[in-house]
This record gives structure tokens, C-alpha cells and sequence, in this order.
């Protein structure tokens, strides 16, 4: 059967719906003020790169962050996750390396000068108007700040990169707004 699934593997990127799900679900606990919804996974054969440890790839695509009251926090129209292979071993998804594709981000200078940051749908073509909160990107970064451990499947992320980004400014101080685009 593990070789079945590796020559399928070598022919292309398989759909596995089954792993979105689990995703979801690993994700999506009680204890946390939002969940995260995934349109379509993928799951593709990336040969020993590295050290070794990425081989296998899960592309996501329509990721949404949502927040309690079901709003869209945070829209990830594409990207692709190594997984761990000695947290997989351990029957755990974990992440060893994130690439982003294709994200807007907004950020946002208000009056009083505090800074707000999120991650936005790809039709958002406006800086104006930046509404809603920082708070699971902020979640986020102060898990991946946090000192080393292997108490949880973050410890296994090596590497996160970003391609093809569109960032987009709005200082409501300065009325100023403006975009840079494939950073």
C-alpha cells in the first residue's frame, strides 16, 4: 500500500479531503476564539531536500481564519506545508516549513497611532477602510516567539516564506494610503 501511494504520489499532487478536515480539527479546539476553515488540500511528493525531513507537501487553498461571531479574520488564497516526518511518525501534523503564497496584508496606522495588522482577502484592493482584529496574528507570532520547546507540533516550523505579496498601508494620522505588490 506505501508503495502504491508513492508512485501516485510521484504523478502528481493527490486531493485529500480527509486532511483538510483533520487540519480543521487539530486547529479548531474550544479554547480558541477562532476557527480556521480550508477549501481544498493537497498532498504531493517533494523528493529529500534539505536535511531530509520535508518530503511530503500539503497545499491548501481558500483558507479562511474566522472569528467567533463567523466573520472572515484572515483569507489565505494559497499555501503549501512541509509536514515533520518524526511528528507524523508520533501520528501528529505538524508543520516543518510554511510558504505563503500569494497573501495581502494590511496594515493600519489609526488616529491615535496604534498599529493594527491582518491578513486580508486577495480582492481587497483598497488600503481605506482596514476593519477587524490583529489578535490571531498577534496569537500567532507570540506562540512562534515563545523559547524553544517540543511540547507542541509550532516547535517543528523551521522556515515561513512569503511569495508574491501584495501589502497594503493606510495611516489615518497621515490620510495617506499606498501598496507595494509582489513582495
Amino acid at each position: 500500500a506505501l508503495a502504491a501511494l508513492g508512485w501516485k504520489l510521484s504523478q502528481g499532487p493527490m486531493e485529500v479531503e480527509f486532511l483538510a478536515r483533520a487540519i480543521e480539527q487539530t486547529y479548531n479546539t474550544a479554547d480558541r476564539p477562532t476557527r480556521i476553515d480550508i477549501g481544498h488540500a493537497t498532498i504531493a511528493w517533494e523528493g529529500l531536500r534539505g536535511e531530509g525531513m520535508t518530503p511530503l507537501e500539503v497545499r491548501l487553498t481558500g483558507t479562511r481564519l474566522l472569528g467567533a461571531d463567523g466573520a472572515v479574520r484572515a483569507e489565505m488564497p494559497d499555501a503549501a506545508i512541509s509536514l515533520s516526518i518524526p511528528w507524523l511518525l508520533r501520528g501528529e501534523l505538524a508543520p516543518r516549513r510554511l510558504e505563503l503564497r500569494e497573501p495581502v496584508l494590511r496594515l493600519r496606522r489609526d488616529e491615535e497611532g496604534r498599529i493594527s495588522a491582518r491578513i486580508a482577502a486577495p480582492r481587497d484592493t483598497a488600503p481605506e477602510g482596514i476593519e477587524g482584529s490583529a489578535a490571531p496574528l498577534e496569537e500567532l507570532l507570540a506562540d512562534m516567539m515563545a523559547a524553544p520547546h517540543d511540547d507542541t507540533p509550532l516547535s517543528a516550523l523551521g522556515l515561513i516564506s512569503v511569495v508574491g505579496a501584495r501589502v497594503m498601508v493606510e495611516d489615518a494620522s497621515l490620510r495617506a494610503a499606498w501598496s507595494l505588490d509582489d513582495v
